[in-house]
């Protein structure tokens, strides 16, 4: 005796049946990782740009700082001093020229320098019309007269990685008062520009950082 075994149909919610990844799925799972990694992408080069910009700003005080620093330190040691009228602004500079001691290795004085600080077109980036702040030096011999004839001996650029803003507006010397003793004024503001990806600047200002400092002297 042969006993039948009755099979009952599997409902349809169990029934599957394999098959394989379609194109419209396959473009629709490429297009989804592409757009994930486009945007992983752009995230992780606005944080490289601030971590890039933050880095350029802390550089900019501190060539901002030593450079006002240094300034007051030679101009303290002045023997005479001579500036170059702004024609942007009375009363302002934007070329400053005095006379200091002239010290040996040996810490003998012999003799003077004349050194001059002005603002001119950033040398490194020509036509863009950044400015920059530079300094040079030569001898002046015994003599303490100040020349206002431009030299550019021994120059050095006092900023970098920035630009001096609106020199004789925003950047400039300022004598004040009209008896000696003087008070001279440097201000400097310093900003960082926009670079683009192939290395040329746009005017587009990032950041603004402003120094100044007091300083007395007299001629002699």
């Amino acid at each position: 005796m042969m006993i039948k075994s009755n099979r009952l149909p599997l409902p349809k919610i169990l029934r599957f049946r394999q098959r394989g990844v379609t194109l419209v799925e396959l473009m629709i799972s490429m297009g989804l990782l592409f757009l994930i990694m486009v945007m992983g992408t752009t995230i992780f080069s606005n944080i490289q740009g601030h971590l890039k910009l933050a880095e350029q700003e802390a550089r900019m005080q501190q060539y901002a700082r030593d450079a006002i620093n240094k300034m007051t330190r030679e101009l303290r040691q002045a023997s005479a001093m001579q500036m170059v009228p702004s024609a942007l602004y009375s009363g302002r500079s934007i070329d400053l020229f005095f006379t200091r001691p002239h010290v040996a290795p040996d810490g003998t004085s012999t003799g003077f320098d004349l050194v001059r600080y002005w603002f001119a077109d950033d040398y490194e980036r020509p036509g863009t019309g950044i400015k920059s702040l530079y300094r040079a030096w030569k001898s002046n011999g015994t003599s303490t007269t100040v020349s206002t004839t431009a030299f550019e001996d021994n120059r050095t650029r006092m900023i970098r990685e920035a630009a001096a803003e609106h020199p004789g507006i925003d950047s400039y010397f300022e004598r004040k008062g009209a008896t000696s003793p003087f008070t001279l004024e440097l201000v400097l503001r310093v900003t960082v520009y926009r670079q683009r990806s192939d290395g040329v600047y746009v005017g587009d200002r990032e950041r603004k950082f402003d120094m100044r400092s007091e300083i007395q002297y007299r001629n002699q």
